[in-house]
């Protein structure tokens, strides 16, 4: 379940202000899916947000029984195939913890998660934790699905959307000691590129449709890579307000597409 810590323990003591928010998701759900010809996925945050079993309990507690499935990336630019290794974790998580062994039922605290290595000391856990994900390390997560998991029937597991409106060239990176503080991977992040075209026809069974959910070309916000002033470092000026049409990020997206861009005389 979601903790107090999650909007601060200074704000939230008890956890009261964390299960409201919980049961609101939950009447959003099944209020808007009652609605005629609606899709409804809940947003499950990225690849390198939370861990495996942390997002699969958080679905489950706010309604995704309900929902058509979850979505992944939205505005972020994290690459497509780890988002889609990181949303079938979830999925088999959450089968896991709900329809698997009955010893296992309400434990998607033991799923392996993107943050796993057999080599890291043990905290107890099922996995071993390590600092980030690291995409090397994956084939551990996916042995732990394998053995503790299996392969139930797709029908039996939770579908799931990416957003690809920015991960065409992956996730930025910016050079090492370039930054002291937090650069803000996800704010503005320079030279990115449109990715997969929105489609349902994935080839991943699990994902229904690759999506455009963040509009290309709409600014994040004024990022500052935590320098202490109010410019962005990375283009020289103050960045638009959140949400603002921003021409020139546009065009970086549109010229680094991948796969390129076609057009249609």
């Amino acid at each position: 379940a979601l903790l107090p810590s999650d909007c601060g323990r200074d704000v939230d003591p008890t956890g009261e202000l964390t299960a409201a928010r919980i049961a609101d998701l939950a009447y959003a759900v099944r209020t808007i899916k009652a609605k005629a010809r609606t899709a409804v996925y809940l947003d499950a945050g990225n690849v390198l947000w939370r861990p495996v079993g942390t997002m699969a309990q958080r679905l489950l507690d706010a309604g995704v029984r309900d929902s058509d499935g979850f979505a992944l990336n939205v505005s972020n630019t994290h690459p497509t195939e780890h988002n889609a290794r990181y949303g079938t974790w979830i999925a088999k998580c959450m089968w896991f913890a709900t329809e698997g062994p009955e010893h296992a039922r309400g434990r998607t605290d033991w799923c392996a998660t993107q943050y796993y290595s057999p080599a890291a000391p043990n905290d107890g856990a099922p996995g071993n934790a390590v600092d980030s994900a690291d995409p090397a390390t994956w084939r551990w997560t996916d042995a732990w699905f394998d053995r503790s998991v299996g392969t139930p029937p797709d029908d039996a597991l939770r579908h799931f959307v990416i957003d690809t409106s920015r991960n065409g060239l992956g996730a930025w990176v910016p050079e090492p000691g370039k930054y002291t503080g937090d650069p803000e991977i996800w704010c503005n992040a320079p030279g990115r590129g449109l990715g997969p075209r929105p489609t349902a026809d994935t080839g991943v069974p699990l994902v229904d449709a690759y999506l455009w959910i963040k509009i290309p070309g709409e600014s994040d916000g004024s990022c500052t890579r935590n320098t202490g002033g109010t410019i962005d470092p990375e283009y020289g000026i103050v960045d638009p307000p959140a949400g603002t049409w921003w021409p020139e990020q546009a065009h970086t997206l549109a010229r680094n597409a991948a796969p390129r861009l076609t057009f249609n005389r």
